[in-house]
C-alpha cells in the first residue's frame, strides 16, 4: 500500500519530536521528492521542517539552504525567515540574521515582538 506525502511528513514530525533528527531529515526528504509540483505551501513547510532538523544536528549550512528553499517558494514565510536567521546566526552571519528578522518584523505585525526580540538578541539596537 503506497504511503502518502502527508503520512511521510507526519513520520518526520514524530521523529523530530523524539529527537531523531536524522530520521526526520530522511522522511522530509522523501516527502519533498514525492510532493506534486503545484503544492508550494507544503513544499515550503517541508523545507522549514527539514531546516529545523538540520539545525538540531548542527548542520547549519544545510539548515540555511533549506530555509532559503522555503523562501524561494514562499518569500515571506515567517517560519522560514526565523529558521534562516537562526542558521545565519549559528554561522556567524549576524548582520544577515538581523536582516531576516527585520523583514519578519516588518511583514508580520502579529509577530513583531517575537522577531524584534530575537533581532535584539543578535545585536540589533532597534527594528
Amino acid at each position: 500500500m503506497p504511503v502518502s506525502v502527508k503520512d511521510v511528513r507526519q513520520l518526520g514530525n514524530a521523529a523530530f519530536r523524539r529527537g531523531e533528527y536524522e530520521v526526520a531529515v530522511r522522511h522530509y526528504t522523501v516527502a519533498i521528492a514525492e510532493l506534486p509540483d503545484d503544492n508550494d505551501d507544503d513544499l515550503a513547510a517541508l523545507h522549514v521542517n527539514r531546516s529545523a532538523a538540520h539545525f538540531r544536528l548542527q548542520q547549519h549550512d544545510a539548515s540555511r539552504a533549506n530555509a532559503c528553499a522555503a523562501l524561494a517558494v514562499k518569500p515571506l514565510n515567517h517560519k522560514a525567515l526565523h529558521r534562516l536567521s537562526e542558521a545565519n546566526a549559528a554561522l556567524g552571519r549576524h548582520a544577515e540574521a538581523i536582516a531576516g528578522l527585520s523583514i519578519g518584523a516588518a511583514y508580520h505585525a502579529k509577530l513583531f515582538d517575537f522577531f524584534s526580540d530575537l533581532a535584539r538578541k543578535h545585536g540589533a539596537w532597534r527594528i
